[in-house]
């Protein structure tokens, strides 16, 4: 398989949709309430129609996983996820804080990620081994920060159930957070975390509750911000049901690190 020929492909597909979502952009209203908490919009359905149509023909012995309409072939060794809107509630309340982001993934393991932000035409592209780039060029984390100087990205949905269950565990990581960094931002949208931490606007980024069958918002981000330098550590302190990660450079990724044991002691 030509990682360059389809990275070509798809980025023009994706360009093409950022155009549709940014001409619906403040003028869009809720398909779907999914919870009390968690909705979608008639976009985020028609972007990833669209792009399923556009991977039945273009890689019709590839698999599709998407976050609105049912898998295609998800058992194939390679396939799509997309998140068609990453940041629907900005999206949908006219936040210009969302984004396109599309994953090729082979066992588990992105081999291009795509993250397109329309607003501002940004297209970052992670190439496994190949490097991650905005635009074209090419992308290298920052590591030149003290705590106290740098910014922490933080993408932590927090609901009231998981706050019954694991409230201690957040407010320790909040405070420690709080007096270790110059500020802490959740932006609402985890694949724009990574792709601003990936530019160095960010230093660290924290997630601690993604659930395991949740990944396709954030298979594009890890993938660039990996090619970018950045150390991805997988935690598992919490429930097994759920993805728990800290990303940046290593020495930040260690800092951190260091600051949840002492919340876990």
């Amino acid at each position: 398989m030509d990682l360059l020929l389809t990275k070509d492909l798809v980025e023009k597909e994706l360009r093409e949709l950022g155009t549709f979502a940014l001409k619906n952009f403040g003028n869009t209203f809720i398909n779907n309430k999914k919870s009390n908490r968690d909705f979608t919009t008639k976009i985020d359905v028609e972007i990833e129609s669209r792009f399923s149509d556009f991977v039945k023909k273009n890689f019709p012995d590839q698999g599709f996983i998407g976050e609105e309409i049912p898998a295609l072939n998800n058992k194939e060794e390679y396939f799509w996820a997309i998140d068609p809107i990453d940041g629907t509630k900005n999206y949908a309340r006219d936040i210009p804080l969302w984004c396109i982001t599309i994953a090729l993934v082979r066992n588990n393991e992105p081999l291009i990620g795509f993250i397109f932000n329309p607003v501002s035409d940004q297209m970052y592209i992670g190439i496994k081994s190949q490097g991650a780039y905005l635009n074209g060029k090419k992308l290298t984390i920052k590591n030149d920060k003290e705590l106290t100087d740098s910014q922490a990205v933080i993408d932590i949905p927090i609901t009231p159930e998981m706050y019954l269950v694991n409230g201690q565990i957040l407010d320790k990581l909040n405070s420690i957070l709080n007096r270790s960094f110059y500020r802490v931002r959740n932006v609402g949208s985890g694949a724009l975390s990574l792709a601003w931490l990936s530019q160095g606007m960010f230093s660290i980024y924290i997630d601690l509750f993604k659930p395991n069958d949740k990944l396709v918002d954030v298979y594009a981000g890890r993938l660039i911000s990996q090619e970018a330098g950045a150390e991805i550590y997988n935690l598992k302190f919490i429930d097994m049901n759920y993805n728990a990660s800290i990303i940046g450079s290593k020495k930040n990724v260690d800092n951190v690190k260091n600051m949840i044991d002492k919340i876990l002691q």
